[in-house]
């Protein structure tokens, strides 16, 4: 699941190890992915730790309220 987040939010092919392939930046480790891949990486790892939904329905009004600044 982790690739296909690296290849879809930040069109990089994960490889092996710390080793990421970025079509603009050539290799990366995986602290220069975007910080929304890191975000979604974060959460999918700690969806097991955490009720995520109860994360968002109960601050989706900062949520929203920071999109929308």
């Amino acid at each position: 699941m982790a690739k296909q987040i690296i290849h879809e939010i930040d069109d990089s092919t994960y490889v092996t190890g710390e080793y990421i392939e970025s079509p603009v930046f050539g290799a990366i480790s995986p602290k220069d992915l975007s910080t929304g891949c890191k975000a979604v990486l974060i959460l999918l790892n700690e969806e097991k730790n955490m009720n995520t939904e109860r994360v968002i329905s109960t601050n989706i009004e900062l949520m929203e309220a920071l999109f929308h600044a």
